[in-house]
């Protein structure tokens, strides 16, 4: 089974990225793809989860349905779907450095050795990071 952590924009929903990205993973993968993601209604973990449903591939959502006081929305998504384990981290966000949420997610991908890419456009082109630096140099 490869497990393949996607996160990203709350507010970018590129459908048609994400298919694209998806119908290559299942390419490369075939049935033991497995995506995991945040299951927040809008952005990249919506389109995600619609992609997923059109091709027919398995999806691990992980949405916090219980927020202590003053816990930030997604965060707890984050550590959740990092326990579980995932093999791929892609990141989908056009201002990644300016993120809290995504870049959470990033750092605690790349402090436990997950292999991460990310894509900054429309394009299905990313580049990988292995250092935070690598975001902040753009």
């Amino acid at each position: 089974m490869t497990r393949v952590l996607v996160t990203g924009s709350r507010s970018w929903k590129p459908i048609d990225l994400a298919t694209e990205v998806l119908a290559r993973l299942r390419e490369h993968y075939g049935d033991d793809l497995v995506v995991v993601h945040g299951a927040f209604h809008g952005g990249i973990d919506a389109a995600f989860a619609a992609g997923c449903k059109a091709l027919g591939v398995r999806q691990e959502p992980h949405r916090q349905l219980h927020r202590t006081a003053g816990s930030r929305v997604g965060l707890g998504e984050n550590a959740s779907m990092l326990a579980a384990g995932a093999d791929l981290c892609l990141v989908f966000h056009r201002e990644l450095a300016d993120s809290k949420v995504a870049a959470d997610c990033v750092i605690r991908a790349l402090e436990a050795g997950i292999e991460t890419w990310w894509y900054s456009g429309l394009t299905c082109e990313p580049r990988q990071i292995r250092s935070w630096a690598d975001v902040m140099l753009g």
